[in-house]
């Protein structure tokens, strides 16, 4: 299915699914609640190059 998102969650690493009720995403697992933005930022974030993350410590 082209356009298909899936997301793992943070907690659990399960697949979320969409509450059309809720208008959220929940975990059918560990029964966590997650808004879209909050799914897509983390996703966001975890995609980007490593050449944009710092590493190590700034002292």
């Amino acid at each position: 299915m082209a356009g298909l998102i899936e997301y793992d969650c943070p907690c659990c690493g399960g697949k979320v699914q969409y509450d059309a009720t809720s208008q959220q995403f929940k975990c059918p697992y560990c029964d966590t609640v997650f808004d879209a933005n909050a799914l897509k930022e983390r996703v966001d974030v975890l995609n980007q190059p490593d050449s944009d993350m710092e590493w190590g410590n700034k002292a």
